[in-house]
């Protein structure tokens, strides 16, 4: 459950006025579609994974990530009910997402605090799209940033 505020795909359209080649993953893909969804990852740079996307797009995102780890691959809990979203996390592989980001961050830091994932983000209260956008960028440069130092870790390696 979304709450009013919130586009995802207002956000995603912002993103891609920004510049950004966004894939917004956030509601039940076909088994046809699937199949025509890695060609779709191959061009982005950043892919938006919505709590309400089925087991099959996760897993055929977190396998294509892995194996093309050149996009940015963020997870948007929306739940509201921290109870409800921990319960949620703990059924679900997200080791191959570079980040979630949480709908609130009391929410963010419940699930910092039960070790759901090593990044949680949270909106911080940001009204409207564009304010979501410009959290969002932040977010998105912080991460690309920290995958920069550890490649160049390890090419010195």
């Amino acid at each position: 459950p979304l709450d009013e505020g919130l586009s995802l795909d207002g956000i995603a359209h912002e993103l891609g006025e920004r510049g950004h080649d966004v894939e917004l993953m956030a509601r039940p893909v076909s088994k046809p579609a699937l199949s025509g969804l890695q060609q779709r990852l191959d061009s982005a740079d950043v892919v938006i994974v919505d709590d309400s996307a089925d087991a099959a797009v996760l897993g055929v995102v977190a396998q294509h990530h892995w194996r093309h780890p050149d996009y940015l691959l963020i997870f948007h809990d929306a739940h509201d009910d921290r109870a409800d979203a921990v319960a949620a996390l703990a059924r679900l592989d997200l080791r191959g997402f570079d980040a979630v980001l949480a709908l609130r961050s009391s929410l963010a830091a419940l699930l910092r605090d039960r070790g759901a994932h090593r990044r949680v983000f949270s909106w911080r209260g940001a009204v409207g799209d564009a304010d979501r956008v410009n959290e969002l960028e932040l977010i998105i440069g912080h991460l690309a940033e920290e995958r920069a130092r550890r490649s160049s870790e390890w090419s010195m390696a």
